[in-house]
């Protein structure tokens, strides 16, 4: 379970929908539910995942990513947060991803969120960089409906063209 019952915040309402959101989407991935982890998203596309894919970057599609032996399995999440913006219609939710395999080594994961006219929390934007002791966030995943894009930021780089694995500047 990628998702323990003891974990996150006491929440108001609309807390408890986003983190419940939250672990629909972690159970998707960690599962490979592609069905649903498709019925999370919003039907708007990431701004930051179109610069990535402009850069010439590559779209791993979710059906690609969920497959068996492609998916995180085993993954779990921790330090999960949320904030609700001031129209509580818009929100973010935070996390620490460990993944199986890690030897101490976390990503710091947000997730972005719109409430739909239904009243149902999507999912409009999926992030993680590494975040451990000296990790430099060398790189990035930035994920929407139509999967995810890796950036990977070189300092040797930083003058030459952009190519598909320098991140774009902030």
């Amino acid at each position: 379970e990628a998702v323990g019952e003891a974990d996150g915040p006491l929440a108001a309402d609309k807390d408890a929908q986003l983190l419940d959101a939250q672990a629909a989407f972690y159970k998707a991935l960690t599962e490979g539910d592609v069905a649903g982890m498709k019925e999370l998203w919003a039907e708007e596309v990431d701004p930051d995942v179109s610069e990535f894919l402009s850069l010439g970057g590559r779209l791993d599609p979710w059906d690609a990513q969920l497959r068996d032996g492609a998916r995180p399995e085993g993954m779990t999440i921790s330090s999960r947060d949320v904030l609700v913006l001031d129209d509580a219609t818009e929100a973010w939710t935070t996390c620490l991803e460990k993944p199986a395999l890690s030897t101490g080594q976390t990503l710091l994961a947000s997730q972005r969120w719109t409430l739909d006219s239904n009243g149902v929390w999507q999912l409009r934007a999926h992030r993680t960089i590494p975040f451990f002791m000296n990790s430099g966030a060398a790189a990035t995943l930035r994920c929407d409906k139509r999967g995810c894009v890796a950036g990977i930021r070189d300092a040797d780089k930083a003058e030459q063209v952009p190519s598909p694995f320098v991140m774009p500047s902030p």
